[in-house]
């Protein structure tokens, strides 16, 4: 079971079952289960229990399966993306990575009684001598893009 969730008024259990892509017709059976599990052990007098399965993509055979498991609804997701240029992308990572090393030399410079020198590294950078230090103008490697 991967979310059990309640109503509002408290007179509905909802036992969600997700799969990545398509759903076999095994699921339909699995969340059965898992209703007859909170049907006997968490439903309370005047409760009801009930399923959905949500999966990328269905086919006859899950179809036929639900046709006999009217407590049990089906629905798909849709996965969206969109593509930005790279010059996008590499201001927000710019800016990320301004935003991270000014943390790191603040946190840094607050906890040390005196300024921090070229030669010591950064102790946000596990030893790493390329990584950024404060005062110095080189940022973490995985800045550099």
């Amino acid at each position: 079971m991967d979310i059990l969730a309640i109503s509002k008024d408290r007179s509905r259990l909802l036992v969600v079952e997700l799969k990545r892509g398509r759903a076999s017709d095994a699921v339909v059976g699995q969340t059965q289960c898992y209703m007859g599990f909170v049907q006997h052990a968490l439903l309370e007098p005047g409760q009801t229990v009930e399923g959905v399965i949500i999966a990328q993509q269905d086919y006859l055979r899950i179809r036929r399966a639900l046709s006999m498991a009217r407590s049990i609804r089906f629905m798909t997701y849709r996965v969206e993306f969109r593509l930005e240029p790279l010059e996008r992308r590499r201001q927000r990572s710019a800016m990320f990575c301004a935003l991270f090393s000014a943390m790191c030399c603040a946190m840094y410079s607050a906890s040390r009684p005196t300024p921090a020198t070229m030669d010591e590294p950064c102790p946000v950078s596990h030893g790493n001598p390329t990584a950024y230090k404060p005062g110095c103008s080189v940022t973490p490697r995985w800045c550099r893009g």
